[in-house]
């Protein structure tokens, strides 16, 4: 996105990322991508996360259960 369309990503566009990963069921990607955002993550993008996790039974993922 920087190098082709001149454009640095926003929080905002890694929220957009974390929601369609979320909703694909790709959660740990999703939640791979929040930690290695160059921004710290805000109540908007954790509130973006939850949704998918209370769809898919992963509440793990909040509290270690990721690998």
């Amino acid at each position: 996105m920087e190098q082709k369309f001149s454009l640095t990503p926003k929080l905002e566009h890694y929220g957009c990322m974390v929601d369609l990963l979320g909703r694909a069921g790709d959660l740990q990607e999703a939640y791979h991508l929040i930690w290695s955002m160059p921004m710290k993550p805000d109540f908007v993008i954790w509130g973006t996360m939850l949704g998918p996790c209370s769809l898919f039974f992963f509440f793990f993922f909040f509290w270690g259960g990721v690998f």
